[in-house]
């Protein structure tokens, strides 16, 4: 998984904001605002993170179960796939054993 090149982001009056840039920011309608866990795993993918290692970050930081962090990381990461901020191989995470 790698994220986009074109996107930044960015804390703007205590909200998380992903933001295009460059030639991105003239066809892209919007911006995109995440909470704090998504900010958390945005940076983690800005740090060549792959699924498990998304999962073991949001198991560090919340206390929640390791279905709930699943379900919540692949909201996140369908949520930037549509919007085009995320690419990745298609068997790399869609045909794991956990996936919907």
């Amino acid at each position: 998984m790698k994220l986009e090149k074109d996107f930044i982001l960015r804390e703007m009056a205590g909200e998380y904001v992903i933001i295009p840039t460059g030639k991105r920011a003239l066809r892209q309608e919007g911006l995109l605002t995440v909470n704090e866990s998504g900010a958390r795993l945005w940076k983690k993918l800005e740090q060549g993170a792959g699924f498990d290692e998304l999962v073991e970050a949001v198991l560090e930081r919340y206390d929640v179960s390791e279905e709930a962090a699943v379900k919540e990381i692949q909201e996140f990461v369908e949520i930037l796939l549509q919007n085009g901020i995320l690419i990745m191989e298609e068997d790399e995470y869609r045909n794991r054993d956990y996936y919907r």
